[in-house]
């Protein structure tokens, strides 16, 4: 099976993995947000040259790596790694391959501690909102998800806050990803400012 195939193979088998089994109200942790790391894991890998193989392996982690939500909210990624175990052992991955998807899902754990190339890549395309112009809304969705689960209420100032503190903390770990979205992290950071102000 040539790599365009385990990916869209491994995509199909999520999709209705998700569509069948995720809680109801995750309104950011969806297919949405899985695709958003296949892409950005995929392009990331290209841009540090790495292997074809190797970037296959990053698209198979980010196809897998909120799996573990369909169990379990908090802590998802050792869940997420099993699914992603258990299915590439029956369609004939290698061992190789599986455990080093395995580490890419379990490096995407908060605080994000990432270890070689590949697994700050995966962290990386797991946060790359940060630096994108749809990173209010889609912090929109994270608030609506997050009050839901926690049945708490956030205040606009209360979230805008926490985004801010988050935003601000956080650094990129590539070359690739500074270069693409370190730009858009300052602008995402000054309109937190700026709706911080207008209150």
């Amino acid at each position: 099976m040539g790599q365009q195939d385990r990916i869209g193979k491994a995509l199909r088998y999520v999709r209705r993995l998700l569509a069948k089994k995720l809680p109801k109200g995750m309104h950011y942790h969806d297919i949405k947000h899985t695709l958003d790391v296949y892409t950005s894991a995929t392009r990331y890998g290209q841009m540090e040259k790495l292997e074809r193989d190797d970037v296959e392996l990053l698209g198979i982690a980010g196809i897998f790596h909120d799996t573990g939500y369909i169990y379990r909210y908090e802590r998802n990624e050792p869940a997420g790694a099993r699914i992603a175990q258990s299915y590439m052992r029956k369609e004939g991955f290698r061992d190789e391959e599986i455990r080093k998807v395995k580490a890419l899902i379990m490096a995407t754990q908060m605080p994000q501690k990432p270890r070689g190339l590949m697994q700050q890549i995966m962290c990386d395309a797991d946060l790359d909102s940060l630096g994108r112009d749809d990173f209010i809304k889609r912090g929109d969705m994270l608030r609506k998800e997050l009050e839901g689960r926690r049945k708490k209420t956030f205040s606009e100032e209360e979230w805008n806050n926490i985004q801010l503190d988050f935003i601000k903390r956080h650094k990129y770990f590539t070359r690739s990803a500074k270069k693409l979205r370190d730009a858009g992290k300052r602008k995402n950071i000054a309109r937190l400012r700026q709706m911080l102000k207008k209150r």
